[in-house]
């Protein structure tokens, strides 16, 4: 057998489903492609936007919230399995050789509050590292920082201070 490698990283949008142990590749396939790559850029956070990572080897579950929503600090973002490894007891260690691993379901938080800028299109029980590059699965958009409104506040005042004494 061989273990074929890709060439670039990316998400992997369609791949072979129905390739048979012992039957040579050329006689399966049509074009000769396994599997077909999406190298989009990975997410990333921009000015005054945070970032939403997950465990790359999590599996997705859902969305908890859609595109465009407004989330709340420890908002429910999305919903995860990940592997956890666990030791077993003198009971089960003979099988397992000490070790099990087992799925834990987990919610992804929204670090910040702010609007869900974008996502990344994840496929409900594949794991991160199947559809995307890096860590990150969505980004918030957090808004104007505080300085840039108290700037437009003293602007206006100090428009409204010219009208009144007309200098």
């Amino acid at each position: 057998y061989e273990n074929l490698t890709a060439d670039m990283s990316g998400r992997v949008m369609s791949r072979q489903e129905k390739l048979t142990c012992g039957t040579p590749m050329a006689q399966q396939l049509s074009d000769q492609a396994v599997v077909e790559i999406d190298v989009s850029a990975k997410l990333q956070a921009g000015f005054n936007q945070v970032a939403v990572d997950a465990p790359e080897e999590a599996i997705f579950k859902a969305w908890c919230v859609e595109k465009s929503a407004y989330v709340n600090k420890g908002d429910c973002i999305a919903n995860i399995t990940v592997p956890v490894r666990r030791r077993l007891t003198e009971s089960e260690g003979r099988r397992l050789d000490g070790r099990r691993l087992t799925m834990v379901d987990q919610t992804i938080s929204a670090p910040k509050s702010g609007w869900i800028n974008r996502e990344s299109h994840l496929v409900p029980g594949q794991k991160i590292t199947d559809n995307q590059v890096g860590p990150t699965i969505a980004v918030i958009d957090i808004g104007p920082p505080w300085w840039l409104v108290l700037l437009g506040f003293l602007l206006a005042l100090c428009c409204m201070m010219c009208c009144l004494f007309k200098i």
